[in-house]
């Protein structure tokens, strides 16, 4: 049951964010090794962070994560703030304060979401040795990746759902 969840997401994410006209060997290869990599295991929210972003990234999509979405002010490495999914990224108090539908992120949620979008890196190398599993918040990380990417898709994945359930979340 595992497999089939995180085998129908990716394929479900791949079709709702990747155009039609879209025939990069890159972003097909990605499909083909998150089946690969999770063939017999449910990957952790942490690890299917990474492996969005892996995509998100060949696409163009990557969320920003250094400075405020909206007025550019650049965000301090240790300080928590907020991720905004539709706007796409992070926003800083002043230009956060009042909106809904940002979700509040740790240092660490922020660490491991930076190091992850690091652009050019494979989805393999992402996130191993980018965070320790235990103090990332798996809520709120997944809270900033299934807003970022009902954002992007313009609308939630139904196997999203199936995930979390399976998570425990």
């Amino acid at each position: 049951v595992a497999r089939l969840c995180a085998g129908s997401y990716a394929i479900e994410l791949y079709r709702l964010i990747v155009p039609e006209e879209v025939a990069d060997p890159a972003v097909f290869g990605w499909l083909a090794g998150f089946m690969e990599r999770w063939e017999h295991d449910l990957p952790d929210p942490a690890d299917l962070a990474a492996e969005e972003m892996a995509l998100l990234d060949l696409l163009g999509h990557a969320p920003r994560l250094d400075a405020c979405v909206t007025c550019g002010k650049v965000a301090p490495d240790r300080a928590w703030g907020r991720f905004d999914p539709a706007a796409g990224g992070l926003v800083c108090r002043a230009c956060g304060s009042g909106r809904t539908g940002t979700v509040r992120v740790g240092s660490r949620v922020r660490a491991f979401l930076t190091a992850v979008a690091r652009p050019g890196q494979g989805a393999a190398g992402r996130g191993s040795d980018a965070h320790d599993r235990v103090l990332v918040d798996a809520k709120a990380l997944r809270d900033c990746m299934d807003g970022y990417v009902r954002a992007i898709a313009e609308r939630e994945p139904r196997s999203m759902r199936s995930l979390r359930r399976a998570w425990g979340m």
